[in-house]
Protein backbone atom coordinates (compact mmCIF):
# COMPACT_ATOMS: atom_id res chain seq x y z
CA UNK A 1 0.00 0.00 0.00
CA UNK A 2 1.25 3.76 -0.21
CA UNK A 3 0.95 6.64 2.23
CA UNK A 4 -1.04 9.73 1.77
CA UNK A 5 2.31 11.72 0.06
CA UNK A 6 4.86 9.53 0.61
CA UNK A 7 6.05 8.32 -2.79
CA UNK A 8 8.00 5.16 -2.03
CA UNK A 9 5.47 2.15 -2.16
CA UNK A 10 5.19 0.50 2.03
CA UNK A 11 5.06 -3.35 0.42
CA UNK A 12 2.96 -5.77 2.95
CA UNK A 13 -0.02 -8.53 2.89
CA UNK A 14 -3.54 -9.47 3.74
CA UNK A 15 -5.11 -12.35 4.48
CA UNK A 16 -8.42 -13.36 5.66
CA UNK A 17 -9.87 -17.09 6.87
CA UNK A 18 -13.70 -16.33 6.49
CA UNK A 19 -16.47 -18.73 7.87
CA UNK A 20 -19.50 -15.89 7.71
CA UNK A 21 -20.30 -12.43 7.93
CA UNK A 22 -19.85 -11.97 11.37
CA UNK A 23 -17.21 -14.50 11.61
CA UNK A 24 -13.31 -14.13 10.29
CA UNK A 25 -9.60 -13.14 11.06
CA UNK A 26 -7.56 -10.70 9.24
CA UNK A 27 -3.73 -10.59 9.45
CA UNK A 28 -1.71 -7.55 8.16
CA UNK A 29 2.04 -7.98 7.71
CA UNK A 30 4.11 -4.88 7.02
CA UNK A 31 7.42 -3.42 7.36
CA UNK A 32 5.19 -0.58 9.07
CA UNK A 33 4.42 -1.07 12.26
CA UNK A 34 1.19 0.44 12.32
CA UNK A 35 0.11 -1.60 9.05
CA UNK A 36 0.48 -5.05 10.91
CA UNK A 37 -1.72 -6.53 12.97
CA UNK A 38 -5.12 -8.78 13.87
CA UNK A 39 -8.33 -8.31 13.86
CA UNK A 40 -11.46 -10.93 14.57
CA UNK A 41 -15.01 -10.81 14.14
CA UNK A 42 -16.42 -13.25 16.53
CA UNK A 43 -20.23 -12.11 15.58
CA UNK A 44 -22.65 -9.14 14.98
CA UNK A 45 -21.37 -6.83 18.10
CA UNK A 46 -17.91 -8.22 18.73
CA UNK A 47 -14.99 -7.39 16.84
CA UNK A 48 -10.93 -7.69 18.21
CA UNK A 49 -7.90 -6.66 17.36
CA UNK A 50 -4.22 -8.44 18.88
CA UNK A 51 -2.90 -5.80 21.01
CA UNK A 52 -0.33 -3.59 19.83
CA UNK A 53 3.39 -3.98 20.01
CA UNK A 54 4.15 -0.01 19.93
CA UNK A 55 2.92 2.65 21.14
CA UNK A 56 1.58 4.10 17.39
CA UNK A 57 -0.63 1.25 17.40
CA UNK A 58 -2.40 -0.61 14.71
CA UNK A 59 -3.97 1.49 11.77
CA UNK A 60 -6.82 -0.74 11.10
CA UNK A 61 -9.14 1.71 10.10
CA UNK A 62 -6.97 2.94 7.78
CA UNK A 63 -5.77 -0.72 6.49
CA UNK A 64 -10.19 -1.35 6.51
CA UNK A 65 -11.16 0.77 4.12
CA UNK A 66 -8.14 0.80 1.88
CA UNK A 67 -7.52 -2.93 1.90
CA UNK A 68 -10.02 -4.80 3.21
CA UNK A 69 -13.35 -3.35 1.81
CA UNK A 70 -12.43 -2.93 -1.69
CA UNK A 71 -11.49 -6.57 -2.04
CA UNK A 72 -13.77 -8.10 0.27
CA UNK A 73 -17.08 -6.21 -0.02
CA UNK A 74 -16.42 -3.57 -2.79
CA UNK A 75 -20.07 -2.81 -2.95
CA UNK A 76 -20.77 -2.19 0.53
CA UNK A 77 -22.10 1.44 0.42
CA UNK A 78 -24.94 -0.12 -1.75
CA UNK A 79 -26.36 -0.68 1.79
CA UNK A 80 -26.60 3.24 2.23
CA UNK A 81 -29.07 3.46 -1.05
CA UNK A 82 -32.83 3.48 -0.43
CA UNK A 83 -35.68 2.56 -2.66
CA UNK A 84 -37.08 5.92 -2.93
CA UNK A 85 -33.90 7.35 -3.78
CA UNK A 86 -33.48 8.81 -7.56
CA UNK A 87 -30.84 7.38 -9.42
CA UNK A 88 -28.65 8.30 -12.55
CA UNK A 89 -27.60 5.62 -15.37
CA UNK A 90 -24.80 6.48 -17.59
CA UNK A 91 -22.84 4.58 -20.55
CA UNK A 92 -19.01 4.64 -20.85
CA UNK A 93 -15.67 3.77 -22.11
CA UNK A 94 -12.32 3.00 -19.56
CA UNK A 95 -9.49 1.10 -20.65
CA UNK A 96 -11.69 -0.13 -23.94
CA UNK A 97 -14.54 -1.84 -21.68
CA UNK A 98 -18.16 -0.23 -22.04
CA UNK A 99 -19.23 0.37 -18.80
CA UNK A 100 -22.96 1.04 -17.17
CA UNK A 101 -22.42 3.44 -14.54
CA UNK A 102 -25.16 3.60 -11.73
CA UNK A 103 -25.22 6.73 -9.05
CA UNK A 104 -28.02 8.24 -7.20
CA UNK A 105 -28.71 11.75 -8.94
CA UNK A 106 -28.04 14.86 -6.27
CA UNK A 107 -26.68 13.06 -3.66
CA UNK A 108 -26.43 16.08 -1.06
CA UNK A 109 -30.56 15.50 -0.49
CA UNK A 110 -29.83 12.37 1.10
CA UNK A 111 -26.69 12.54 2.61
CA UNK A 112 -24.65 14.66 4.91
CA UNK A 113 -22.68 18.04 3.90
CA UNK A 114 -19.16 17.82 2.77
CA UNK A 115 -18.45 14.27 0.85
CA UNK A 116 -21.93 13.09 -0.03
CA UNK A 117 -20.27 11.69 -2.87
CA UNK A 118 -18.01 9.20 -0.71
CA UNK A 119 -21.21 7.77 1.14
CA UNK A 120 -23.44 7.53 -2.22
CA UNK A 121 -20.40 6.80 -5.36
CA UNK A 122 -21.10 5.83 -8.49
CA UNK A 123 -20.25 1.91 -9.44
CA UNK A 124 -19.61 1.14 -12.76
CA UNK A 125 -19.82 -2.82 -14.69
CA UNK A 126 -19.21 -4.04 -17.47
CA UNK A 127 -21.03 -6.28 -19.69
CA UNK A 128 -20.51 -9.42 -17.64
CA UNK A 129 -22.29 -7.14 -14.22
CA UNK A 130 -18.58 -7.39 -12.79
CA UNK A 131 -17.60 -4.56 -10.85
CA UNK A 132 -15.01 -2.08 -12.69
CA UNK A 133 -15.00 0.89 -10.81
CA UNK A 134 -16.10 2.75 -8.31
CA UNK A 135 -15.55 6.59 -8.07
CA UNK A 136 -16.36 8.05 -4.20
CA UNK A 137 -15.41 11.86 -3.85
CA UNK A 138 -11.75 12.03 -4.02
CA UNK A 139 -10.93 8.24 -4.24
CA UNK A 140 -11.24 6.10 -7.23
CA UNK A 141 -10.93 2.26 -7.45
CA UNK A 142 -10.66 0.18 -10.63
CA UNK A 143 -11.18 -3.97 -10.40
CA UNK A 144 -9.62 -5.95 -12.93
CA UNK A 145 -8.50 -9.76 -13.63
CA UNK A 146 -11.43 -11.93 -12.37
CA UNK A 147 -11.09 -14.83 -11.13
CA UNK A 148 -14.82 -17.29 -10.86
CA UNK A 149 -14.47 -18.16 -6.56
CA UNK A 150 -17.07 -20.29 -4.90
CA UNK A 151 -19.50 -18.90 -7.70
CA UNK A 152 -18.33 -15.26 -7.40
CA UNK A 153 -16.24 -13.22 -9.56
CA UNK A 154 -13.34 -11.42 -7.69
CA UNK A 155 -11.10 -9.09 -9.09
CA UNK A 156 -7.15 -10.31 -8.21
CA UNK A 157 -6.29 -6.49 -9.59
CA UNK A 158 -7.26 -3.55 -7.01
CA UNK A 159 -5.79 0.12 -7.62
CA UNK A 160 -7.62 2.66 -5.33
CA UNK A 161 -6.66 6.25 -6.49
CA UNK A 162 -6.91 9.50 -4.05
CA UNK A 163 -6.91 13.01 -5.87
CA UNK A 164 -5.52 11.22 -8.67
CA UNK A 165 -2.73 9.88 -7.35
CA UNK A 166 -2.18 5.83 -6.49
CA UNK A 167 -2.77 5.11 -3.03
CA UNK A 168 -2.91 1.69 -2.80
CA UNK A 169 -2.44 -1.46 -5.34
CA UNK A 170 -3.43 -4.92 -4.37
CA UNK A 171 -2.74 -7.98 -6.31
CA UNK A 172 -5.23 -11.14 -4.87
CA UNK A 173 -2.46 -14.44 -5.04
CA UNK A 174 -4.34 -17.41 -3.73
CA UNK A 175 -8.19 -18.26 -3.37
CA UNK A 176 -8.95 -21.44 -1.52
CA UNK A 177 -12.17 -22.83 0.58
CA UNK A 178 -11.21 -22.91 4.18
CA UNK A 179 -11.62 -26.62 5.22
CA UNK A 180 -14.15 -27.14 8.08
CA UNK A 181 -11.50 -28.42 10.42
CA UNK A 182 -9.25 -25.00 10.24
CA UNK A 183 -12.38 -23.14 11.35
CA UNK A 184 -10.89 -22.30 14.49
CA UNK A 185 -8.31 -19.90 13.27
CA UNK A 186 -11.18 -17.27 13.32
CA UNK A 187 -11.74 -17.79 16.71
CA UNK A 188 -9.97 -14.90 18.95
CA UNK A 189 -7.54 -15.69 21.32
CA UNK A 190 -8.30 -15.19 24.88
CA UNK A 191 -5.97 -12.33 25.27
CA UNK A 192 -7.61 -10.04 22.14
CA UNK A 193 -8.66 -6.48 22.56
CA UNK A 194 -12.48 -6.05 22.83
CA UNK A 195 -12.91 -2.79 19.97
CA UNK A 196 -16.14 -1.02 20.04
CA UNK A 197 -18.96 -1.63 17.99
CA UNK A 198 -18.34 -0.62 13.96
CA UNK A 199 -22.12 0.64 12.62
CA UNK A 200 -22.76 -1.43 9.58
CA UNK A 201 -23.94 -0.01 6.37
CA UNK A 202 -27.83 1.23 6.04
CA UNK A 203 -28.21 1.28 9.66
CA UNK A 204 -28.44 4.64 11.53
CA UNK A 205 -25.49 6.99 12.58
CA UNK A 206 -25.66 8.25 16.15
CA UNK A 207 -28.02 11.10 17.11
CA UNK A 208 -26.24 14.92 18.96
CA UNK A 209 -28.49 15.81 21.57
CA UNK A 210 -25.44 18.29 22.70
CA UNK A 211 -22.75 20.32 20.22
CA UNK A 212 -20.26 23.21 21.52
CA UNK A 213 -18.44 24.77 18.61
CA UNK A 214 -14.87 24.60 18.30
CA UNK A 215 -12.16 28.07 18.55
CA UNK A 216 -10.59 27.30 15.65
CA UNK A 217 -6.88 29.19 15.90
CA UNK A 218 -5.63 31.47 12.89
CA UNK A 219 -2.33 31.46 12.64
CA UNK A 220 -0.14 34.85 12.32
CA UNK A 221 0.40 35.98 8.85
CA UNK A 222 -1.89 32.83 8.14
CA UNK A 223 -5.18 31.84 6.26
CA UNK A 224 -7.96 30.61 8.13
CA UNK A 225 -8.47 27.08 8.01
CA UNK A 226 -11.32 25.81 5.84
CA UNK A 227 -12.57 22.41 4.78
CA UNK A 228 -13.48 19.53 7.50
CA UNK A 229 -12.02 17.42 10.32
CA UNK A 230 -12.55 13.74 10.96
CA UNK A 231 -12.14 12.98 14.72
CA UNK A 232 -12.35 8.98 15.78
CA UNK A 233 -14.30 8.64 19.21
CA UNK A 234 -15.95 5.98 21.18
CA UNK A 235 -19.43 6.65 21.97
CA UNK A 236 -20.08 5.40 25.03
CA UNK A 237 -23.41 3.61 26.27
CA UNK A 238 -24.51 6.71 27.97
CA UNK A 239 -23.82 8.83 25.06
CA UNK A 240 -20.56 10.87 26.32
CA UNK A 241 -17.65 10.82 23.54
CA UNK A 242 -14.43 9.67 24.10
CA UNK A 243 -11.45 10.64 22.04
CA UNK A 244 -10.34 7.08 20.19
CA UNK A 245 -6.60 6.08 20.91
CA UNK A 246 -5.56 7.19 17.44
CA UNK A 247 -6.12 10.29 15.02
CA UNK A 248 -5.76 12.03 12.45
CA UNK A 249 -2.18 13.39 11.54
CA UNK A 250 -2.40 17.02 10.39
CA UNK A 251 0.40 19.82 9.38
CA UNK A 252 -2.16 21.97 11.34
CA UNK A 253 -2.59 19.94 14.43
CA UNK A 254 -3.66 22.93 16.40
CA UNK A 255 -7.03 22.79 14.32
CA UNK A 256 -7.36 19.08 15.05
CA UNK A 257 -6.98 20.04 18.66
CA UNK A 258 -9.33 22.51 18.97
CA UNK A 259 -11.75 19.96 17.51
CA UNK A 260 -11.09 17.51 19.84
CA UNK A 261 -11.28 19.83 22.95
CA UNK A 262 -14.97 20.44 21.49
CA UNK A 263 -16.30 16.92 20.42
CA UNK A 264 -15.06 15.26 23.80
CA UNK A 265 -18.36 17.58 25.36
CA UNK A 266 -20.57 16.83 22.84
CA UNK A 267 -24.01 14.35 23.78
CA UNK A 268 -25.22 11.92 21.66
CA UNK A 269 -28.12 9.79 22.36
CA UNK A 270 -27.37 5.95 23.39
CA UNK A 271 -26.82 4.04 20.27
CA UNK A 272 -29.17 1.11 20.12
CA UNK A 273 -28.72 -2.49 18.88
CA UNK A 274 -31.31 -5.05 19.41
CA UNK A 275 -32.92 -2.58 22.01
CA UNK A 276 -29.72 -2.75 24.15
CA UNK A 277 -27.36 0.10 24.61
CA UNK A 278 -23.69 -0.45 22.77
CA UNK A 279 -20.22 1.36 22.80
CA UNK A 280 -19.71 2.36 19.34
CA UNK A 281 -16.57 3.52 17.26
CA UNK A 282 -17.07 5.91 14.47
CA UNK A 283 -15.79 9.15 13.20
CA UNK A 284 -17.49 12.85 13.70
CA UNK A 285 -16.54 15.10 10.75
CA UNK A 286 -16.23 18.54 11.88
CA UNK A 287 -17.19 21.20 8.99
CA UNK A 288 -15.16 24.52 9.30
CA UNK A 289 -16.32 27.40 7.02
CA UNK A 290 -15.98 30.78 8.67
CA UNK A 291 -19.49 30.84 9.61
CA UNK A 292 -20.95 30.98 13.19
CA UNK A 293 -21.03 27.22 14.54
CA UNK A 294 -24.71 25.56 14.13
CA UNK A 295 -25.47 21.87 15.89
CA UNK A 296 -26.20 19.90 13.60
CA UNK A 297 -29.60 19.24 15.05
CA UNK A 298 -30.13 22.48 14.20
CA UNK A 299 -29.55 22.40 10.49
CA UNK A 300 -31.65 21.55 7.51
CA UNK A 301 -32.29 17.79 7.24
CA UNK A 302 -31.64 15.96 4.42
CA UNK A 303 -34.24 13.68 3.15
CA UNK A 304 -32.31 11.26 4.58
CA UNK A 305 -29.07 10.63 6.77
CA UNK A 306 -27.21 7.40 5.53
Amino acid sequence: MLEFGVEKPIPGTFEEWYTGPFQWKRVYTSPEAKFTGAEWDASRTARYHAKPKTEDGFDASTLHLRIARPVVAPLYQAAYIKPEYDLDIKRGTSGGVVLTCVAVAHPERYANPGNPEFILPSMCFDPDMHLRMISAGDATIYFDDFQIFQNRAVAKSVKILVNGQLNAAIKVTLLEPLAPSDAKVVTPPSNAVAEPYTIEPGLPTPESVFEVGASIPIPPGGFPFRGSVSIPVILQKDGSVKLAQRSPDWTRQDVVDAVKSAVVKWKYKPYLLDGQPIEVGFSILYFVDGKPFVPSYNRPKAAATP
